[in-house]
């Protein structure tokens, strides 16, 4: 997406209006991620899930994406720029309605529990497949898992962490003790996710309803 700060800003009307941003945010994440893995549309899809899941014309249709450049270190250099400069307009877009003395409902919630920066990334791509199911067919390609259709602890770190590094400190956010983990992500059974990479990060049906702006008093 290419926005001009200068141009472009202006505050958020609706809660709809902040989360098409973020849905594009999300976008450019998945590009970069399908960039750093050195992963071909054309070839992956093929290769694995052979119509189960997506044809190559539809994901490329759902991401609008082309056959990716052999110059990896240029276009990925140009998709974290991208990246950057969404995250920067999103985050002004935000303090203007601030400034007019409004609040997007699904930040009422992120401040009233205190939420750092990576926690509501994480709670957006989660919510992803409430908004938009094509994103169902997005985290199973990206997983390597036809029945996969939420994101998992380790597809969200590697999709919001570019270093192992970063990846390794930010589990912490997935303890079972962990604001995540006890308000806004459903029970995992374990039994059936042997590590905490694997797995899923399913909203709990309140909090979905809280962060699209429903039933959120004043």
């Amino acid at each position: 997406m290419a926005v001009n700060l200068s141009t472009d800003l202006k505050p958020y009307r609706s809660n709809l209006d902040y989360l098409t941003d973020q849905l594009k945010l999300l976008d450019t994440r998945i590009n970069l991620f399908l960039l750093r893995n050195n992963r071909k549309l054309d070839t992956d899809i093929k290769n694995f899930y052979r119509g189960l899941v997506l044809s190559d014309k539809e994901f490329g249709e759902i991401m609008a994406a082309k056959n990716l450049s052999s110059d990896y270190a240029k276009e990925i250099n140009k998709l974290e720029n991208d990246l950057f400069l969404l995250e920067v307009f999103i985050q002004r877009r935000v303090v203007l309605t601030q400034e007019e003395g409004q609040e997007i409902a699904i930040n009422k919630v992120f401040n009233k529990f205190k939420l750092s920066n990576f926690e509501q990334q994480c709670i957006l791509i989660a919510l992803a497949v409430e908004l938009d199911r094509k994103y169902e067919k997005i985290f199973s390609y990206l997983q390597n898992d036809v029945e996969e259709k939420n994101p998992t602890v380790g597809l969200v770190l590697e999709l919001l962490c570019s270093k192992k590094e970063e990846q390794i400190e930010n589990r912490i956010f997935f303890e079972r003790d962990s604001s995540l983990m006890k308000y806004f992500f459903a029970p995992v059974d374990e039994k059936n996710s042997p590590s905490l990479l694997s797995q899923p990060l399913r909203l709990n049906g309140d909090m979905v309803n809280f962060l699209l702006g429903r039933n959120i008093s004043s």
